[in-house]
């Protein structure tokens, strides 16, 4: 009687070891052509200095499609911006804003980073931004707001300025 059992796990482990050799056998050509594509992928999405995938942080400037400039009816004016665009991919993110202004030039910076490492999709995320330009002082006149090179204008009808002390009282 313990010879049939014996058999009978025999024929058991034998059916396993040639499930397991079925398997590895199907998976593992699949394995390494996802490998190479995954290799060709980040070698062609990549960034051009190859440095996506090589653990560097990577900074930019985000890509500007739209701005949208929200004038406030009130005194002494205010004007809002609103700056949207699309990122490269999933793993890009908007890294900070920052602004100067030059003469009658609004230059604002929306900066980008990825940190390189991770494989990203490929779909575009949208962005956007919203902030209040420093106006108050400003003389009436025509101003730029330039952001990453999209270029957008508004004018201010009147000085944007509160005067305390009129000239002769």
């Amino acid at each position: 009687m313990n010879n049939g059992i014996n058999k009978i796990w025999g024929w058991i482990i034998l059916a396993i070891a040639i499930v397991a050799i079925v398997v590895l056998a199907v998976m593992v050509p699949r394995s390494e052509k996802f490998a190479e594509r995954k290799a060709n992928r980040l070698a062609l999405d990549g960034a051009i200095d190859g440095s996506i995938g090589s653990g560097d942080i990577v900074s930019g400037l985000a890509q500007v499609n739209d701005v949208q400039i929200v004038i406030a009816e009130s005194f002494p004016v205010q004007i809002f911006v609103t700056a949207s665009g699309y990122l490269p991919d999933g793993c890009t993110k908007i890294d900070g804003v920052s602004d100067r202004r030059d003469g009658n030039t609004f230059y604002i910076t929306v900066a980008t980073i990825n940190n390189g490492q991770d494989v990203c999709i490929e779909i575009a995320p949208r962005w956007e931004e919203r902030f209040a330009l420093d106006v108050f002082g400003l003389s009436a006149g025509e101003y730029v707001v330039d952001i990453n090179g999209f270029k957008s204008s508004f004018t201010l009808d009147i000085d944007n300025k509160i005067n305390y002390f009129p000239e002769g009282k």
